[in-house]
């Protein structure tokens, strides 16, 4: 009995698993997929968030080695899972689709993307709020780039010093802001803006006894 029902578990899971998708997918199983899929993103998550949180949070947080160490695994961890699971939830949605209406079309991707996006990245939170604006950034210069081989805007090398244009205004809005407002820059990057541009403004005073490691501490302070 028991054996039977073993026999019937691993044929369920080997039908799961090694289903051909007719052709609709460009994967054999969906299940498997969606699984690969969460791996490589808890593992892509982990890898870009880890050093960037090591850094910025050695660099600029105050606290004990304790707290900073829970702060650098806090935010791996929430950048790992949240895109595994945007990944999962992206690939299942457009296996659905597919199978659904039996064709790949660029609406299966605008959907999954639209519900994973709203699933995982629709909360409000400092990381969220970091990928976010990396995605958005990428997909302005992605759809400028797209129009303009599509004839609905002039090419970049049409245009005269384009990329030195782009760097002026970007640097020019991002300097104001700073400046006069700062409330409403993302706070890391505020952060970081503050320490070139405002810490600057002062020296520390000169220790009294000058000593190889008074220097180093009154330079970089």
């Amino acid at each position: 009995m028991a054996d039977s029902a073993a026999l019937a578990s691993g044929g369920a899971w080997s039908t799961l698993t090694t289903h051909h998708c007719s052709g609709v997918c460009p994967h054999d199983s969906c299940v498997l997929s969606v699984l690969r899929g969460f791996r490589h993103g808890l593992w892509y998550g982990a890898k870009i968030r880890f050093p960037h949180a090591l850094v910025m949070t050695f660099l600029f947080r105050t606290g004990t080695l304790s707290d900073k160490l829970k702060d650098i695994f806090r935010a791996t961890w929430q950048h790992s899972r949240n895109l595994a699971i945007y990944v999962s939830i992206y690939k299942a949605v457009c296996c659905l689709l597919r199978h659904a209406r039996g064709v790949e079309s660029p609406l299966n991707s605008l959907i999954g993307g639209a519900v994973g996006g709203a699933i995982v990245f629709g909360a409000h939170t400092p990381i969220n709020a970091q990928i976010n604006m990396y995605v958005m950034s990428r997909v302005i210069l992605g759809g400028v780039k797209a129009l303009s081989v599509h004839g609905l805007l002039p090419a970049a090398d049409a245009i005269p010093h384009v990329y030195t244009i782009y760097a002026a205004v970007t640097w020019a809005l991002v300097m104001y802001m700073h400046q006069w407002q700062t409330p409403h820059l993302q706070r890391s990057l505020t952060v970081s803006m503050d320490y070139l541009y405002r810490d600057s403004n002062k020296w520390p005073k000169i220790p009294a006894n000058i000593t190889p490691q008074a220097a180093v501490d009154w330079f970089l302070g």
